[in-house]
Order: C-alpha cells, then sequence, then structure tokens
C-alpha cells in the first residue's frame, strides 16, 4: 500500500496542538510505515493586538489591554486541556507568551523551521519540546533567548540556530506556508490534508482516534492496517526510541487503557535500568528517554 501523507497545520503556540499529541503517537505507533505524518506550521498570532479589546487598549494603553486578554488566554487554554486532558499550567512564573516585546508566535515558526533544518531527525522532539515549555513550564517561548535554550539541547549552539532561524531559506519556507494555508482555504486550525495516490483531502485535526482510522479506511478504501501493541516493558522501550518525552495520558490513549496501574507496572524495568526519567505535571506523569553516554 502506497502511504498516506498527512499534514498538520497549526501554530505550536496553540493549546489545541498540544492536545493532538495523544491521537497523532496512536497514529504514528499503530499505522507506522503507513503514513507519513508532519507538521506544517502557520502563524495564528501575527500581532497580538488584533486580539485584546480594542477599547481597553485605547482607554488604557498596551501594558493593560496585554493583560487583561492574558487573563482571557490562560482560559481558553485551560478550556482546551478538555480536549484530551494534556495537562496546561500558565500564569505560575508571571510571563506572559505576549507582551510588548514579544507581538506574534512567528518566533516559534521560525524556530521550527530553522530545527527542520539543523536537526530534522529531531524537529518533532523539538516542537514537542517548545509546546512543554509554553504549556507546562510557563516559558516565555516567543522569546528567541527561550528557544535558544531549547535548541542547544539537541546539539545546535547559538550562531547556527540564529543564522539559520534568520536565513533567506527559512524566511521562505515561512512565507510559502502562509500561502499554502491560504491556497487551500484553511480557516481553522489545527486542520489537517490527507493525500493519497493523487488525490487531497482537507480535515478537521481534531477528531479522535476511531474517526481518524474510519476516515483513513475510507480514501484508501479499508486497507489499513493496525498494529496490536502489548503493553510490556519491550514495547515501551521501543515508544520511547521513538519518542523522546512522552505523557502517561498519551501511553493510555496509545494503548487503550484507563488505568495507569498496569502502565507504571511495564515502565518501572525501564525507570529501574536509568533507560527512562519520570517527571510529574500536574500528578500526569511524563517519561524521558534517558541518553546512553556511551
Amino acid at each position: 500500500m502506497d502511504k498516506i501523507q498527512i499534514r498538520i497545520f497549526a501554530d505550536p503556540m496553540m493549546g489545541m496542538h498540544w492536545e493532538l499529541w495523544p491521537v497523532l503517537r496512536k497514529l504514528l505507533v499503530k499505522l507506522d510505515n503507513q503514513i507519513d505524518l508532519d507538521f506544517m506550521p502557520v502563524e495564528l498570532v501575527k500581532d497580538i493586538y488584533n486580539f485584546v479589546d480594542q477599547s481597553t487598549l485605547a482607554r488604557y494603553g498596551k501594558k493593560v489591554a496585554l493583560n487583561t486578554y492574558w487573563a482571557k488566554l490562560m482560559q481558553i487554554y485551560l478550556q482546551e486541556q478538555q480536549i484530551s486532558s494534556m495537562p496546561i499550567i500558565m500564569g505560575s512564573t508571571g510571563k506572559h507568551l505576549f507582551d510588548e516585546e514579544h507581538t506574534s508566535s512567528r518566533n516559534l515558526i521560525l524556530a521550527y523551521l530553522a530545527m527542520e533544518r539543523l536537526k530534522p531527525e529531531s524537529r518533532f522532539d523539538f516542537l514537542y519540546a517548545i509546546q512543554q515549555a509554553t504549556v507546562l513550564q510557563d516559558k516565555q517561548t516567543t522569546d528567541l533567548a527561550i528557544l535558544q535554550e531549547i535548541a542547544n539541547k539537541y546539539g545546535v549552539n547559538e550562531s547556527q540556530f540564529i543564522q539559520t532561524l534568520n536565513s533567506n531559506e527559512v524566511e521562505n519556507e515561512f512565507d510559502q506556508l502562509q500561502r499554502i494555508t491560504e491556497k487551500l482555504q484553511i480557516k481553522q486550525l489545527p486542520s489537517a490534508t490527507i493525500t493519497y495516490h493523487d488525490k487531497t483531502y482537507l480535515a478537521n485535526a481534531l477528531i479522535n482516534y476511531s474517526q481518524w482510522v474510519e476516515l483513513l479506511e475510507k480514501i484508501t478504501g479499508n486497507k489499513l492496517t493496525e498494529s496490536d501493541i502489548p503493553l510490556n516493558s519491550d514495547s515501551l522501550e521501543k515508544i520511547m526510541a521513538k519518542f523522546e518525552t512522552i505523557s502517561a495520558i498519551e501511553l493510555e490513549e496509545l494503548f487503550d487503557i484507563d488505568d495507569e496501574t498496569e502502565l507504571k507496572t511495564a515502565i518501572l524495568p525501564l525507570i529501574k535500568q536509568n533507560k527512562v526519567k519520570e517527571s510529574k505535571y500536574r500528578d500526569v506523569s511524563f517519561y524521558k528517554r534517558i541518553k546512553n553516554e556511551n
């Protein structure tokens, strides 16, 4: 069977983008070699002042308008958490994603496009890391210094990162992605395109796994084969080799389980062998692959 190409159009700063991971990763594992999934980062926030209350802006100025909008934006993020229950913790540090010096989400997209060139094999992990920094660690990821710090963890130094981020190639790709989005008449983010053979379909990315499978079966003429993945340490080690960091929520979705006890039993040997490190955000476990230094 020919591969199905799936492209996700979204802004990395979006809470809804973060909430896509459980289903997307289940697709990547269960359908494995049958799909080619990639991300098409699109700028949602071109100018934050287009989103603030204009009467507040005119009467009280930028700072008050931004603070008022930030309170509203945090509520939007918290509501989006209900999509898949991926935790969102924002507002704890006093840092705002947007302020008078950081008025768009452009830097997150440029950073991803830069990493796509510098470390293509790590681009998905980098994307997950900048989203984790945004919604879990409450970092101002619209700030290039924060993005540089994250890129450095993937072996990219500051000069490499900034030079590539500011290159004509990255700027041209950024503009091209905006044009593609307009040409496809994508009005809502996140959205997805699905290409099979010579036909491309536009779909809502916020659908559950069963709906994805039903849609892909229809497009391919029932040619999908879903892998049956047993819940054990060997399976988890293979999954951790594929994804640098993954949450218990994503793993529960992948294995179709409701009780984390079985998952904890299966992953405990990897933790004891120092192959995986566990951290918690709002009582949700996140498991990170430990690099082998040998």
